[in-house]
């Protein structure tokens, strides 16, 4: 791109350079004016064009700044989210395990409480 845009420039400034050596042969002061303020022109459109490529180039590189950003932070939210779901996984299996323990430690209460009742009955009867 900087060489067409560089051979682009040589290109203009030839064509510039030709037209003032047109121009100088008739010896006019006002077409060497008039030759000065077209090669001015062309300078000032090359720096123009120079500007605006340095102008694409900057976006270009916020953009990709930019989506770096938005990469990072949505792979931190995704292991946030991960991590929560797994620790919300861990406490639901932690609180089913201590349900099951209180079911079976009842069970045991109402197993002893059962057998000592017939325990007691047993011994009535004897």
């Amino acid at each position: 791109k900087r060489r067409i845009a560089s051979d682009e420039f040589a290109r203009r400034s030839a064509m510039a350079a030709q037209a003032c050596a047109r121009i100088m042969a008739s010896e006019s002061a006002s077409s060497l004016r008039m030759c000065f303020a077209a090669w001015a022109d062309i300078l000032e459109e090359k720096r123009r064009e120079a500007m605006r490529a340095e102008k694409e180039r900057l976006q270009a590189l916020q953009q990709q700044q930019f989506e770096r950003a938005l990469r990072c932070w949505s792979s931190s939210s995704e292991k946030g989210l991960r991590r929560t779901t797994f620790t919300a996984w861990v406490a639901a299996v932690d609180e089913v395990k201590a349900k099951k323990e209180a079911e079976l430690e009842e069970k045991a209460r109402r197993s002893e409480s059962v057998m000592k009742t017939i325990a007691k009955l047993a011994a009535a009867e004897t």
